[in-house]
């Protein structure tokens, strides 16, 4: 879409068909069978068996397949068109354009020529140019339809203009955040021509959500009035100029520009084309501020990491293949600039995405510029459609711009930033830089992108060899790497994590700093010095990626051992605040240790009770009945087998147990009669129903008197059951 608009004339083409032009391999038509009824008409007709012989539409690897056969089929042409459509095509639709009307008649011939081939018809031919719509309306290929869709955005090709697509959106007579949320979503601009509007609808829904109403619940008065304008200011947004120098035939790009701006509420980055002191907005990008409250400088650094992402996607997308366009960007902040030229900080949030920014582009290329000359000042806060389109600032940036010699200007001073230790006292970031400054390894290797200590070492070796090398031409090294080398990667990268991760207490021990005479707790507690000889156990800090390489690899050495064995191991070594729980933290997540040691599965949840278990009822009415196995009990002199009789109420659980010489029979209805009899154990076991059991006892007893205890339980519809354990 960026390169879309460079052209002065643009053309818009897709492929006919394009999917079912691409045949399937007769090993791989199998995987796209399908059912058929022989009757479509028929609901009850029979079904037979299809299988597709060329790409079917909607499968995964569809476009990849397309993609990849057109590619291939463009490589064998070697000229600029062929080129160009390997650049701009997506999927099957083909957007480009020139600068003169003869090269995209010659575009429109050669691209034709080339698809016919592989016997792709392109056809939907959009253009803003009188006279290929002409050739393309005799040829049949021309698209009717002066509006055309752009991926997802419209062109009008009569005017040349492109707008956001859907025109309309959907009205609602009750507004909640579910139908804030959808309406907002509809509106695709990805280019953020209307990015002050829509900012205000994404910051509507985070106060809507900080709020914590409910998806349905209707907005009061105040919020649907915001809404309704804000919509209104959404539907009222009118065409953008498709190309961005229509005017110029002959053009060259000089510069890209780029502003950072943010505030409480938003933050993002606006880009500008130059050509010949002639300024076109690009596009644009917003974000709204995290929920988590930052401070304003933190926000502009932010705001500062887009606008780079932004430049280098624009640059990227718009350069020449051999020649990038220059990029020069532009803040109203001050204390970011001077983050961005000092380079390194202790703050690890400054730290990281000034890190960020200096990757992509060098600290010259940041200038200030007020506020009020800040377009990107628009994005954060919002503006109305009327505003918006009637912005000098927005659609051409600052007046200044398209000449160099009135463009602000801003000095760095020299000035001493303090940062706060938990000692309450001020050190310079002067002595923090330069204590960094000496090892700076960690800065460029990130240390947690690797899982093992020997592959991190064997890239600072490489690192030192390279450097070697450079240095002296006569001694070359070459080959594996050497003991030697890989002894002095690791001794450097200690030094250099020690350096990043202990500053105060280094500042301390080397007398850096004046304002370093107070000793460091870290310092007094295990009597730190500087050991040049290396006799004595390295100083690590515990939650370090280092550190845990480190661990990681000692573990390791000694075959998965416990904890005690590889704190043992690392003490002769290294010394690490709070080792054990460091340790631990790491055999944590160690796999063989896990599958060796690990817990086993835990049982699944036992199953729901009964109904006889649950339901109210008086104490042994559901009665269990079990024997436990043989105790030995002396008679006399001599030992005797019992058993254990064990009566339990399957409502409340009480027992009642009674002795049994054998398992016969017998025993067992004496023991039963021995239960049925003993009116005092339940009164004491269970106290609040000893008026039931007393009645039941009662009946039991008198079931009991009869001849045969079958027939009489059987007379009286009792029952017995067997219930598994």
């Amino acid at each position: 879409m960026l390169r879309f608009r460079l052209h002065k004339y643009a053309l818009s083409t897709d492929i006919e068909k394009a999917f079912l032009h691409v045949r399937l391999h007769e090993d791989d038509r199998n995987f796209t069978r399908f059912l058929w009824p022989v009757q479509p008409e028929n609901p009850d007709s029979l079904l037979q068996t299809f299988r597709f012989t060329s790409v079917p539409f909607g499968t995964a690897s569809s476009p990849f397949m397309l993609h990849a056969t057109i590619d291939l089929h463009l490589r064998t042409f070697h000229s600029c068109v062929s080129e160009d459509i390997q650049r701009n095509i997506y999927v099957d639709n083909i957007i480009s354009g020139c600068d003169t009307e003869v090269q995209l008649l010659e575009y429109y011939t050669q691209a034709r020529n080339f698809m016919q081939q592989a016997n792709f018809n392109l056809r939907s031919w959009a253009s803003n140019s009188i006279t290929l719509q002409q050739i393309a309306t005799a040829n049949k290929t021309i698209d009717h339809i002066t509006t055309v869709q752009i991926l997802g955005l419209l062109w009008n090709t009569c005017t040349d203009t492109m707008s956001l697509a859907p025109k309309s959106l959907p009205s609602s007579n009750i507004i909640t955040k579910r139908s804030v949320l959808q309406d907002s979503s509809l509106i695709f601009d990805p280019l953020g021509w209307a990015t002050p509007v829509t900012i205000r609808a994404k910051i509507l829904l985070q106060e809507v959500w900080q709020q914590k109403r409910s998806w349905d619940t209707p907005f009061h008065e105040k919020l649907q009035e915001k809404w309704v304008r804000i919509r209104s200011d959404i539907l009222e947004f009118s065409n953008i100029p498709r190309a961005y120098f229509p005017i110029l035939s002959d053009k060259v790009i000089d510069h890209l520009y780029v502003f950072a701006d943010a505030s409480t509420k938003a933050y993002g980055a606006i880009v500008y084309l130059c050509s010949d002191n002639n300024i076109s907005f690009v596009m644009s990008k917003s974000r709204v501020a995290p929920i988590r409250a930052l401070t304003l400088p933190k926000l502009e650094l932010m705001a500062a990491v887009t606008a780079t992402k932004v430049a280098k996607f624009v640059q990227a997308s718009i350069s020449a293949s051999q020649h990038l366009i220059p990029v020069h960007l532009w803040t109203d902040s001050q204390i970011v600039l001077h983050w961005i030229n000092n380079g390194s900080h202790s703050n690890s949030f400054v730290h990281q995405r000034v890190t960020e920014i200096l990757k992509s582009f060098p600290s010259t290329v940041w200038s200030f510029t007020p506020s009020s000359d800040n377009p990107a000042d628009l994005l954060t806060r919002g503006i109305s459609t009327e505003q918006l389109t009637s912005s000098e600032l927005w659609i051409h940036g600052p007046q200044w711009l398209s000449n160099t010699s009135n463009w602000p200007t801003w000095t760095p001073i020299n000035v001493l930033d303090l940062v706060v230790t938990e000692a309450t006292e001020f050190i310079p970031s002067t002595t923090m830089s330069s204590l960094k400054d000496r090892t700076n390894l960690l800065t460029v290797i990130d240390a947690s992108r690797y899982s093992h200590i020997n592959r991190l070492l064997g890239t600072i070796a490489y690192i030192y060899r390279f450097i070697h090398n450079l240095r002296k031409l006569n001694s070359k090294l070459s080959g594996l790497l050497t003991r030697t080398e890989l002894s002095d990667a690791r001794r450097r990268l200690i030094i250099a994590v020690q350096h990043s991760s202990f500053p105060e207490e280094l500042a301390y021990l080397l007398k850096t700093s004046s304002t370093s005479s107070k000793c460091p707790h870290l310092v007094k507690q295990l009597r730190l010095f500087i050991d040049d000889k290396n006799k004595f156990p390295y100083l690590l800090p515990k939650k370090h990626p280092v550190t845990k390489l480190i661990v990681k690899d000692t573990h390791k050495n000694l075959y998965h051992g416990g904890v005690n064995t590889t704190v043992t191991a690392l003490r002769q070594i290294f010394w690490i605040p709070a080792i054990r729980q460091c340790v631990k933290s790491v055999l944590r997540h160690c796999v063989p240790c896990r599958k060796l040691i690990g817990k086993p599965y835990r049982a699944p949840d036992p199953p729901p009770l009964p109904k006889i278990r649950v339901t109210e009822a008086p104490p042994f009415t559901i009665t269990g009945v079990d024997f436990t196995g043989a105790l030995f009990v002396k008679e006399g002199q001599q030992e005797k087998k019992v058993y254990i009789c064990l009566f339990t109420c399957a409502v409340t659980r009480a027992v009642h147990l009674e002795v049994v010489s054998d398992l016969s029979v017998d025993a067992f209805l004496l023991a039963f009669r021995r239960f049925s009899s003993r009116k005092s154990l339940p009164r004491k076991m269970i106290s609040d129903n000893a008026s039931t059991f007393l009645a039941a006892a009662e009946d039991i007893q008198k079931l009991l008197q009869s001849d045969t205890l079958k027939e009489t339980l059987e007379c009286q519809n009792v029952t017995w059951e067997f219930i598994p354990k």
